[in-house]
C-alpha cells in the first residue's frame, strides 16, 4: 500500500485507505470529494447511522454523516463504505466514500448514534 491515511471507527476498529483507493477509485469516480478527507474521517468516526448494505456485502458497513461536506453538499449526507475482511473485524479498509441525499434502500440499520436519538 503506498501512503494513504490511517483513522479508526466509532468502535476504536482502525481503518486504513490507501493513497491508490483515494486517488483512482474515490477521486476518480467521485471528483466532489477532493479536499473532504477530514470529512470522511468525521463520518468514520462519529457516524450518525450505521448501516449493513444490501446483498451479499457482509463483512461491509455504510457509515452516513450529515452537514460535514463543503458547498454545493451541505445539505447531503456523506456516505463512507468500509470493508471489515477480518472475520474478528479488528481492522478494515475505506471502499468509498460520496454524497448522497438519501438513504440505501434494502439495507439494514445497525447502529444510531445516541446523541442524534433523543
Amino acid at each position: 500500500m503506498a501512503c494513504g491515511w490511517e483513522t479508526v471507527d466509532y468502535r476504536g476498529v482502525p481503518l486504513v485507505c490507501s493513497h491508490e483507493r483515494w486517488e483512482e477509485h474515490i477521486l476518480d469516480g467521485h471528483p466532489e470529494m477532493e479536499g473532504q478527507q477530514a470529512a470522511v474521517i468525521t463520518a468514520l468516526r462519529d457516524p450518525y447511522f450505521v448501516y449493513l448494505p444490501a446483498g451479499s456485502w457482509v463483512n461491509c458497513r455504510v457509515y452516513y454523516r450529515p452537514l460535514v461536506l463543503r458547498p454545493p453538499y451541505t445539505n447531503h449526507h456523506l456516505l463512507v463504505v468500509a470493508d471489515y475482511p477480518s472475520r474478528w473485524r479488528r481492522f478494515g479498509r475505506v471502499v468509498t466514500a460520496y454524497p448522497k441525499d438519501t438513504f440505501g434502500k434494502g439495507d439494514t440499520l445497525l447502529w444510531t448514534n445516541p446523541r442524534i436519538a433523543n
